[in-house]
């Protein structure tokens, strides 16, 4: 999964502006975090979208249509 890669990212990104701030220096673009919270947002709808499609292929009341038995 990489939904925990970019948690981690987003966490450093989040230290590093903390520290510039804190110590007078420039902090890197807000962009870089937006884009990075937001692409893990799209991660998990995309990720739960796929789970419950898969999940709903072998629900027990699954039953494939035959089309020699008409």
């Amino acid at each position: 999964m990489i939904g925990p890669l970019i948690l981690k990212s987003i966490i450093s990104f989040v230290e590093e502006r903390s520290a510039a701030r804190a110590s007078g220096g420039t902090p890197p673009n807000v962009g870089v975090g937006i884009a990075m919270a937001l692409g893990l947002w799209f991660l998990t709808i995309i990720t739960s979208m796929c789970t419950n499609q898969v999940q709903g292929l072998y629900a027990p009341d699954f039953v494939p249509i035959n089309d020699d038995a008409v």
